[in-house]
């Protein structure tokens, strides 16, 4: 095994023991495990597979659109209500963050330059993130 493989390896060990992952993979099962949750993701899914396929059927029918866009609302707010979703969401958000740090490191020493952060004005960089 070379060298590089041997850090990623600890690099890898040392992720799956980070309290953030730890942390994430609980709220996961959680939230996979809370079937009330599961269906009301289902359904929340559902409806909004409804109104892309009214928006392509037929995008003047503003009652039709309103009225799905109302029940994705309502199933969403219901969702977000749910403390095993919330806590996966900061769970992953946080994460998120602990993969961003990674691969900004990487890409330093990659480039030797520390990435510039991203202040949401693509036309300071030329939008070049993608």
């Amino acid at each position: 095994m070379s060298m590089l493989s041997e850090r990623l390896e600890a690099l890898g060990e040392a992720i799956e023991q980070d309290p953030r992952r730890v942390a994430w993979m609980a709220a996961k099962e959680a939230q996979e495990q809370d079937e009330a949750l599961q269906a009301q993701l289902e359904q929340f899914n559902t409806v909004r597979d409804k109104l892309m396929a009214a928006n392509m059927e037929d995008p003047t029918n503003e009652a039709l659109h309103k009225d799905l866009g109302a029940q994705m609302k309502e199933v969403y707010e219901t969702i977000m209500q749910n403390p095993k979703m919330t806590a996966f969401l900061e769970a992953q958000e946080a994460l998120t963050e602990m993969v961003n740090e990674i691969n900004n490191r990487i890409q330093f020493f990659l480039t030797g330059q520390e990435p510039v952060a991203c202040d949401g004005n693509c036309a300071s960089c030329g939008s070049s993130c993608g």
